[in-house]
């Protein structure tokens, strides 16, 4: 421990020692003397200087001998306080950069004995710690210590703590205020610690932990948050979310975690093991994207560098973002880099996803986001009556399924689709159009009335498609259709060549303005196309 811990520039110091009994004796006779045990003490003190301010220190208690041998001093009333302290360089705490205490009180029963000291407490001590990283109210409500004079370094100590009104100073979590309880146990250099950290109601962090004398720390913590979109764990975690995922709105869920955190206080170096976490019946809304029930098991390790989950089992009840898929299941692995998220991998497993009555499939590999991604997404049996039916029209109506591939490119910044095909699935479906605003624009032209009366009531056999979908967010499809109307020319085999070109984030926008969406992502899409 650094000298300077002790040089502390005092400036007066008041003390007294006094008895309260007084000896009638006779002259040259000792054996009063050598026959009292117990004398009672008292002893106050006062300090001020530079470093130390309103310090005072009182206590009352007996002096014990026995035939002029000490046996014991006991103070069971001592009372210090003080109203602040200024902490200089103590090597033991120096990680946690403590700088003052003030508001100090400090109750104990303490007993001097030949060989140790003993301290011990039921009634509360408490100060205000201000340290480089966060400020808070301390109290200690029992205290127990023994520290033997001959082996100072084998002392043992007990106590309860609590931490309140907590102020943190580091950059992205200063919202956070935990409220922290613990029993401590010191011996031989080591501190065992058991504690809760609660950030709200139902929000804990449990923690079994070991800090040795050489700094390094060891802690088994168990994370339980029976609901993650309580008012008060949002105000905290807001800003937080805010600096890293800004567009996430968390509306339901739980969440537990455990893991073993490993680390040293003199380097600030530190990893996780043995992680796993569960996400349960998770509702969350990311940027226009809505998630429904959604629950994450998965394994992790993490150092300051990056994050490495494995065996991670995902299921989602829905995905909606213009149109509903789901549910969805798949098992991943991956890692991702804290300083640089664009290096992150995924491995994916396994997976099902299922939309519109049929499923969708996309490679089984590992997905590299640095790198431009190329996903041949594969449609199977997609129901165009269900699409048709979670976006209702007057105007049309159709049945049927469809199957194909639309190969998605991603470049970390852009989503383009180069020549997707679809086509349906035999023996075809039925298509209705509203024919009645054509028939009005083509005036007598007996082609395009033809047209309109063929697609009031059009059966196909064949329908194919090619997609593309360039960076500027305009989406075109040639759709190529075979079929009849039955009542039209008695029948007569049709062939309808029709190109359709369209701003796809536009029409998301305006389809989801025109159905039942949360006021979070309506107020985000009104204002981006305000």
């Amino acid at each position: 421990m650094a000298n300077s811990a002790f040089r502390k520039e005092i400036s007066t110091v008041k003390w007294q020692l006094t008895s309260q009994d007084f000896l009638v004796l006779e002259p040259l006779s000792y054996q009063q003397i050598l026959n009292k045990t117990a004398w009672p003490v008292q002893l106050s003190a006062a300090l001020n200087g530079k470093d130390v301010s309103g310090v005072r220190v009182t206590a009352t208690g007996h002096f014990v001998q026995n035939d002029a041998q000490f046996v014991r001093l006991e103070l069971p009333k001592t009372n210090l306080s003080a109203d602040r302290i200024v902490v200089h360089n103590i090597d033991a705490i120096s990680p946690l950069k403590l700088n003052t205490l003030s508001d100090l009180v400090f109750n104990a029963d303490i007993t001097l004995k030949s060989d140790k000291l003993m301290l011990s407490s039921k009634q509360p001590s408490s100060f205000f710690a201000e340290s480089e990283f966060a400020n808070a109210d301390l109290s200690v409500p029992t205290i127990f210590a023994e520290i033997p004079f001959t082996a100072p370094e084998t002392a043992t100590a007990k106590l309860t703590t609590e931490v309140n009104n907590v102020t943190i100073k580091v950059a992205g979590i200063q919202s956070l205020k935990p409220q922290l309880s613990h029993n401590i146990h010191y011996k031989n250099g080591r501190v065992d610690a058991e504690g809760t950290i609660e950030l709200a109601q139902g929000a804990a962090l449990n923690h079994s932990s070991t800090l040795t004398e050489d700094l390094r720390l060891t802690s088994n913590i168990v994370i339980n948050i029976h609901d993650l979109a309580q008012a008060d764990l949002q105000a905290q975690l807001s800003p937080l979310i805010q600096d890293t995922l800004p567009l996430l709105t968390l509306n339901k869920g739980t969440a537990t975690a455990g893991f073993r955190l490993s680390g040293n206080l003199e380097t600030g170096k530190w990893s996780i093991d043995e992680g796993d976490a569960n996400l349960q019946s998770i509702d969350a809304i990311y940027d226009t994207t809505s998630v429904t029930n959604a629950n994450l098991n998965t394994q992790f390790n993490a150092t300051p560098e990056r994050l490495s989950f494995q065996q991670a089992s995902l299921s989602v009840g829905s995905i909606q973002q213009g149109f509903t898929i789901g549910p969805v299941e798949a098992e991943l692995a991956g890692v991702i880099p804290f300083k640089n998220l664009r290096n992150s991998t995924v491995q994916l497993n396994s997976h099902s996803i299922k939309a519109l009555g049929g499923s969708v499939r996309i490679p089984e590999q590992t997905y590299k986001f640095v790198n431009e991604i190329r996903i041949p997404i594969v449609f199977e049996r997609i129901n165009l009556g269900e699409l048709m039916r979670q976006y209702p029209s007057n105007r049309i109506a159709i049945d049927g399924e469809i199957s194909g591939t639309i190969p998605l490119v991603w470049d970390s910044q852009q989503l383009t689709v180069e020549k997707g095909y679809l086509s349906a699935v035999a023996p075809g479906g039925h298509l209705q159009v509203d024919s009645s605003a054509l028939r009005s624009a083509v005036g007598t032209n007996p082609s395009l009335k033809t047209l309109a009366s063929v697609l009031e009531d059009f059966y196909y056999q064949e329908l194919s498609s090619v997609v593309g979908y360039d960076k500027n967010g305009e989406l075109t499809l040639e759709l190529q259709l075979n079929g009849y109307n039955p009542a039209v020319e008695n029948g007569r085999k049709v062939k309808l060549n029709v190109t359709l070109e369209e701003d796809l984030p536009a029409l998301i926008k305006g389809i989801q303005l025109s159905n039942s969406v949360s006021d979070v992502i309506r107020k985000r899409i009104q204002q981006r196309v305000n």
